[in-house]
């Protein structure tokens, strides 16, 4: 019966790594635009509330800037 998790588990890893590398040109591409778009890194880690922990994500966000400052509510 040791067969059905072994078998399970290289199946999940198959299925995984066929849809990272499915995704992997789309993630390329989109990092690529927030790079040309915007000051500074792709990805970043900021300190978060509480616990001393990371917080990783990427730039994704639109900056506001006093041009956009009506389009981000007025800040």
């Amino acid at each position: 019966m040791q067969f059905y998790p072994t078998a399970k588990r290289v199946l999940d890893m198959a299925v995984a790594a066929g849809l990272l590398l499915a995704v992997l040109p789309l993630l390329a591409m989109v990092a690529l635009l927030i790079r040309l778009q915007s000051p500074g890194s792709v990805l970043f880690c900021q300190p978060r509330e509480g616990r001393a922990v990371g917080c990783s994500g990427s730039a994704s966000c639109a900056r506001c800037t006093p041009t956009r400052a009506s389009a981000c509510g007025g800040r």
